[in-house]
């Protein structure tokens, strides 16, 4: 573990010793059946899926990129997500479509839990977020994406949706 990855863990450390309040980790599941996370699920089916993680050509070492995933899993917050997403500019250039991808579903994750949900899954282009053991229906209906628009809209929509809530 490096000082840089290790630095957010004694912030909050410290600022549990001093009796502040700190975030807990989002434990909100999230399944998109038309974005590949890893990129062998990629090339399994890139005609079907959209990419959504951190390819080599962006971050080069693997003793990088784990910690890289590690960062975004323990966001609290969209202000972490957009102070990370700066940082990862200014240390490793613009992000490719895979990244953005990746931050966009990041993004989702933060707030479908900001939501209280604890799960978050689009299927059959079926939006399906469980809150309090009870799916979220609209109109005695799964809110839904449109099917035929672009992955990256859908992802888009779901967005648009749980700000709502």
């Amino acid at each position: 573990l490096s000082l840089h990855d290790a630095l957010p863990i004694f912030k909050a450390s410290m600022a549990r010793l001093q009796g502040k309040r700190v975030a807990s980790r989002v434990e909100t599941a999230v399944a998109i059946d038309f974005v590949a996370f890893n990129e062998a699920e990629y090339h399994h089916a890139p005609d079907r899926k959209v990419a959504a993680y951190i390819p080599a050509g962006y971050i080069s070492e693997a003793s990088q990129r784990i910690p890289a995933y590690r960062q975004l899993a323990e966001l609290t917050s969209l202000k972490e997500l957009q102070a990370l997403t700066a940082q990862w500019r200014d240390r490793f250039g613009r992000p490719p479509q895979e990244v953005e991808t990746l931050l966009l579903c990041t993004e989702l994750k933060l707030q479908a839990h900001r939501a209280g949900c604890a799960s978050l899954e689009i299927r059959d282009h079926k939006i399906m977020l469980l809150r309090n053991n009870d799916y979220i229906m609209m109109g005695g209906k799964f809110p839904r994406v449109r099917e035929k628009s672009p992955p990256k809209d859908r992802l888009l929509e779901a967005l648009a949706l749980l700000r709502q809530l």
